[in-house]
Order: C-alpha cells, then sequence, then structure tokens
C-alpha cells in the first residue's frame, strides 16, 4: 500500500509569484475558483509576454 502525500508550497519563481497575484486579484473580483483563476492567470500572463514592450 502506498500512500500519497499532497502539500501546497508557496510559489517560489518570479513567474508563480505573478500568476498567484493575478489570480488573487481574478478570484478577488470574480466567482471563479481558485483553480479556474490560475488557469485563466496563466493564459492572460501568456498574452501579455507576447505584446511588445512599447505596447504595454
Amino acid at each position: 500500500m502506498t500512500t500519497t502525500v499532497t502539500t501546497t508550497r508557496p510559489p517560489v519563481t518570479p513567474h508563480e509569484r505573478r500568476v498567484e497575484l493575478v489570480a488573487s486579484a481574478i478570484t478577488d473580483h470574480s466567482e471563479l475558483d481558485h483553480d479556474a483563476a490560475v488557469a485563466l492567470a496563466t493564459h492572460i500572463l501568456q498574452v501579455l509576454d507576447h505584446v511588445p514592450e512599447h505596447i504595454r
């Protein structure tokens, strides 16, 4: 018998911190759950990373 232990760890990379920051803003201002907010935040940040710097 094997036991799987899952733990929540704090974000450690700058990208993970950005995702959590955006996900927190999303959950604060919508009815999305955390997992959906993280998925949306990841997509948003991917799009923003492809916008040229002079337009941002």
